[in-house]
């Protein structure tokens, strides 16, 4: 069994929403064990915060969106992929506008930073939910 991690330090990161245009800066924070991935609207009175889950997604449109009432944000997948390729299960994504920046278009400079940022492990044990059946990939044959 593994340990769940979170980051060492924060990890910030500024840009342009790739749907609004806005300009945003975003920092990644530690969080504690069993916390999961939560985004804040640092921009919003009350800096409400919005859980990573999927019962929470709200639009798949070009785009994944969470929301929890009025409060939404937009284009997470990029940094949602980051932090689960990075191995981190608990982390606040803190932004000033309705989605995070886009950067190249991937993950990549977000991994930059968790990775620079590095990890810290938790007590307590993460938790996987293997596939109810194996999966197969297979490329077609052309012909």
């Amino acid at each position: 069994m593994f340990n769940q991690q979170t980051l060492n330090r924060p990890a910030s990161f500024s840009g342009t929403g790739l749907h609004s245009g806005n300009r945003v800066n975003m920092t990644i924070h530690p969080a504690p064990a069993n916390s999961g991935v939560r985004f804040r609207r640092g921009d919003l009175e009350g800096k409400p915060e919005i859980e990573a889950r999927v019962e929470n997604v709200s639009e798949t449109n070009r785009s994944t969106t969470i929301a929890k009432g009025n409060v939404k944000v937009h284009t997470i997948e990029h940094v949602l992929a980051a932090l689960a390729g990075g191995g981190v299960d608990n982390a606040v994504v803190e932004l000033d506008a309705n989605e995070p920046p886009i950067a190249d278009g991937s993950s990549r400079e977000f991994c930059k930073i968790i990775q620079a940022a590095g990890l810290a492990p938790r007590r307590s044990r993460a938790s996987f939910t293997p596939p109810p059946s194996p999966l197969n990939c297979a490329r077609a044959r052309r012909s």
